[in-house]
């Protein structure tokens, strides 16, 4: 390739990427048409390395290799998003809310580890695509928000320069959120005679928090759905709402 550009022509070279691009924008159509939770190439091919790498032996290595894969994703995903004629951020975060939407939450996770400063974005977007399912919304929040929120914090800090105590309006409102997850399970407790926990609390136990399906189960879903759909109806924070009227404001 060196030899190649040295030797001045640069209308071949132009037209070999061309041909390049055309038959990278056809097998993308292919794979679009053919799939109905169609993903992007790049970002499926890093899916399925991450479940191969589960099955490591090499527990030493894999860190590594994770950082390599995802290297190579990032590389790929801008040759991808140039081709598209989209935006890389824009393929990420589609991406994701769809896995949401399937509540593959574990895949939501390792798309975002490309961009792991978007996953407060995605947890707030992610929340009015799960309408009545507070456990998995529980799951999300502790996932994307509360089990890294001081880690994103930190990296948020060295590449912005902000203040460590300061947040954005999205931080806010995934603390927001993930109070009303803990406010209609206190709801859920009282209502079902039980004493409310604040181990089972998303904002008290932090990183510490896991989801206990069997006691979620013996709370009466409709008390909490409700709960934080009265909470929803009575703020103007809810969402997607919030950043439709965040884009409107500007």
């Amino acid at each position: 390739m060196r030899h190649f550009l040295r030797s001045s022509d640069w209308g071949s070279f132009f037209c070999y990427m061309v041909i390049q691009d055309e038959l990278l924008a056809e097998e993308i159509e292919k794979s679009r048409a053919s799939d109905t939770n169609w993903i992007p190439p790049p970002l499926g091919c890093l899916l399925k390395y991450f479940v191969e790498l589960e099955h490591d032996v090499d527990e030493g290595d894999k860190t590594s290799k994770w950082i390599m894969a995802i290297s190579s994703c990032m590389r790929d995903m801008f040759h991808y998003a140039r081709v598209s004629g989209l935006h890389i951020l824009e393929c990420i975060i589609d991406t994701a809310l769809s896995a949401v939407k399937r509540e593959q939450l574990q895949e939501v996770s390792n798309i975002l580890s490309l961009y792991p400063l978007l996953q407060p974005l995605v947890a707030v977007m992610g929340w009015d695509l799960l309408p009545g399912k507070t456990l998995v919304r529980k799951k999300m929040m502790q996932l994307l928000w509360r089990s890294k929120s001081q880690e994103l914090r930190l990296e948020e800090f060295s590449f912005y320069g902000k203040q460590s105590d300061e947040i954005s309006c999205v931080e806010h409102l995934c603390g927001i959120l993930c109070y009303r997850l803990d406010l209609a399970s206190f709801v859920a407790c009282v209502n079902s005679g039980r004493p409310w926990d604040s181990k089972s609390s998303l904002l008290f136990s932090g990183k510490d928090f896991q989801v206990n399906e069997n006691e979620d189960v013996s709370l009466d879903p409709f008390v909490e759905n409700f709960v934080l759909e009265r909470l929803a109806v009575q703020t103007p924070l809810r969402g997607l709402d919030f950043v439709k009227g965040f884009k409107k404001g500007l």
